[in-house]
């Protein structure tokens, strides 16, 4: 007789029934079931109905169907016959809930296509991404389509991920470490996604030892990984457990992925969270993480974001983390959130309840620019700015101070220049021009209006680091400033400024309206109403 070590012979002679496969196991012995889709539904279906032949047979999983036979089972039996030790919680057990449709709040899908939006600003060009399943993290990718050359090292392989190789976003060309190659360790969709991945050889998969090594992650180029965070803390500590229909939670390669990225050259970790929680009741911005497990500990923390806006945690104080959180928190929270942090000594006593606690941050009136080939970010003006606006003045020279303020100024006290930063964005904005990277980026202008709600017309003024000038940055800060402006309701804009200035007063008629010219002794005031349009020459 000819003997083969093909292995399809093989497979063929070890073939039994499950009835069979499952008489060797034996009483107190420990058995895995594979996860998610490589579930052996047959062979738990089989287990599951002679369970009353077993005795203490403790059954280990992951991601697996909450509405198996063995879940059902192992209630009833009390352990007695299996026990079930789940490494996973989350939304396949919610699919149970879902005769109970009233007790679930959808997630808010564009709080999520906000959220999208807002990441895909931090993602460069040819960076290798990592992001975890759910409804945040597919608004996410689907952002992601104006990217070019970005490569792929994940947990999960999606179907958001899939669509982005389809329209040549993730080329792999550039990851610097199995270049060429997506690397994951399991993928989740329905049969479009796995007709996709038969016999496919960009596509590599290993074990979690492998792909979740930091490591190896840190190999990546520019490697950003994006995980969705159930709550924040004040300081930065993350709880990550399990959202219904959003993502999953358990042992999780969040903190693996989160370091491996901080090791990797240009790297970038980013946690996303909608605002609220239970239809917008609860804030998942909180005082202190209380009987809630810490996944990502506040010192691996870097970039927050909700639909309020991003966060960079990364080198900041505690009291700098607790203003800027709480600036990013749903505004209904934000009092709440205020007074507890004074209460705990995260803020100083300096630190007072103001109207601008309730502003919402206007996502979008930021735009970068590339200006002589450097990128600016043109932007809202933050609570945590505080310390770059007063940068800002500090580094102008004496010409420059005389022009913005019309005296000599050595010293800008936080007092004397926090209404720039702390403002509600509609009666009062500021406007910034910021260079280098997010969180630690520097002033170089600063445009902002005044609400004087006497006239309803808002006062301008502007001020541009002596190195910047000539880039027409107040052009572009003017026009945020009157768009803003008109939107808000606001009927005009003014200046005062001295005769001498002339930057400023061309940088006022380049507005479109129809520009009055007046004197208040030695200064002269520049002022026009959103209603008249100037006379096209």
């Amino acid at each position: 007789m000819i003997t083969t070590n093909y292995w399809a012979d093989n497979y063929v002679e070890r073939q039994v029934p499950a009835e069979e496969a499952i008489k060797l196991i034996r009483p107190g012995q420990r058995v895995f079931i594979g996860s998610s889709c490589g579930e052996p539904q047959h062979l738990v279906r089989v287990l599951s109905e002679k369970s009353t032949f077993f005795t203490d047979i403790e059954i280990v999983r992951l991601m697996t169907l909450e509405s198996t036979p063995l879940t059902l089972i192992a209630n009833k039996t009390k352990s007695q016959n299996l026990n079930i030790r789940s490494f996973y919680l989350g939304s396949a057990k919610s699919r149970r809930l879902a005769e109970n449709a009233r007790y679930i709040t959808p997630p808010e899908m564009e709080s999520a296509n906000i959220i999208g939006r807002l990441i895909a600003r931090l993602i460069d060009d040819g960076s290798t991404i990592h992001i975890s399943p759910g409804a945040t993290p597919s608004a996410t990718l689907l952002a992601l389509s104006g990217k070019n050359d970005l490569g792929v090292h994940t947990e999960f392989f999606t179907e958001g991920l899939m669509r982005l190789i389809s329209e040549g976003v993730i080329t792999n060309r550039k990851k610097g470490f199995n270049d060429g190659k997506i690397v994951a360790s399991s993928a989740m969709g329905g049969e479009m996604l796995y007709d996709f991945l038969d016999d496919n050889p960009s596509i590599e998969f290993h074990p979690s030892d492998y792909v979740n090594d930091p490591g190896i992650i840190a190999r990546n180029n520019k490697m950003v990984t994006m995980n969705v965070a159930s709550a924040i803390d004040l300081t930065g500590q993350v709880s990550a457990d399990a959202l219904h229909y959003n993502h999953f939670s358990g042992v999780t390669g969040m903190l693996d992925f989160i370091r491996g990225a901080a090791q990797s050259e240009g790297g970038k970790s980013i946690l996303m969270l909608p605002s609220t929680a239970a239809n917008g009741t609860q804030s998942r911005i909180v005082p202190t993480l209380q009987d809630i497990a810490v996944v990502v500990p506040r010192g691996d923390v870097q970039y927050v974001v909700t639909e309020y806006g991003v966060f960079n945690l990364f080198g900041k104080s505690l009291q700098e983390r607790t203003m800027g959180m709480i600036s990013i928190a749903h505004p209904d929270f934000r009092e709440e959130l205020f007074l507890e942090a004074k209460g705990r000594g995260l803020l100083g006593e300096e630190r007072t309840l103001k109207e601008s606690i309730y502003g919402v941050y206007p996502v979008k009136l930021e735009e970068e620019k590339d200006i002589d080939g450097e990128k600016i970010m043109i932007r809202p003006a933050k609570p945590v700015d505080e310390r770059r606006v007063q940068e800002h003045f500090y580094s102008m020279n004496k010409d420059d101070i005389i022009s913005r303020f019309f005296h000599e100024k050595h010293s800008f006290l936080r007092d004397e220049v926090e209404g720039m930063f702390q403002i509600d964005y509609v009666k009062d904005l500021t406007m910034l021009a910021v260079v280098g990277e997010f969180g630690f980026g520097k002033v170089v202008a600063v445009g902002e209006y005044l609400l004087n709600q006497a006239n309803n017309m808002a006062e301008v003024a502007f001020s541009v680091s002596r190195e910047y000038q000539g880039k027409k940055l107040g052009k572009i800060l003017m026009k945020k400033l009157a768009e803003a402006a008109r939107e808000n309701g606001v009927s005009g804009l003014f200046a005062i400024t001295s005769p001498s200035n002339r930057g400023m007063i061309r940088l006022f008629k380049t507005l479109p309206y129809k520009v009055k010219t007046s004197f208040d002794d030695d200064m002269i005031v520049l002022s026009c109403k959103f209603n008249e349009l100037a006379d096209i020459l």
